[in-house]
């Protein structure tokens, strides 16, 4: 097997970019269940509000059951989240099962839909947890 010779000089550059790539496309797992009161990812504020596992949000919904997939967030004291768009965030609150938020009166729609304090919840994470933001800010 032939490998190729590097000078000294150009093996260190080439470390130090593959340092550089791997540092920038940090990636965190989420995992979210009844107990969850905090979490850290990369925020997504265009519509629905998700939490993402990498920097690099997809444009398709992973698999959640694996910690590769978004949260659905909610935000019900209104806080200002559109400052740390797409940046690493460290969040405090709760969790709430999305099977309770299922709009069960009379006039529901069908297919049923998720509703929080009589607001419609989308929910394309579609994990079994959505998580309730008490309080926002950057996480190193």
């Amino acid at each position: 097997m032939l490998v190729p010779k590097l000078g000294g000089l150009k093996l260190w550059v080439l470390v130090v970019v593959l340092a550089g790539c791997s540092s920038r496309d940090a990636t965190v797992s989420l995992y979210v269940d009844e107990s969850s009161t905090e979490l850290r990812g990369w925020l997504d504020t265009r519509g629905e509000l998700h939490l993402w596992p990498s920097s690099k949000f997809p444009y398709r919904y992973p698999d959640p059951d694996n910690g590769n997939g978004c949260v659905t967030l909610l935000n019900p004291q209104g806080l200002d989240v559109d400052v740390f768009h797409r940046k690493k965030v460290h969040l405090s609150g709760s969790s709430i099962a999305a099977i309770d938020l299922v709009d069960n009166s009379e006039d529901a729609p069908l297919p049923p839909r998720l509703v929080y304090l009589g607001r419609p919840v989308e929910d394309k994470c579609t994990r079994r947890w959505i998580f309730l933001i008490q309080s926002i800010y950057l996480d190193e």
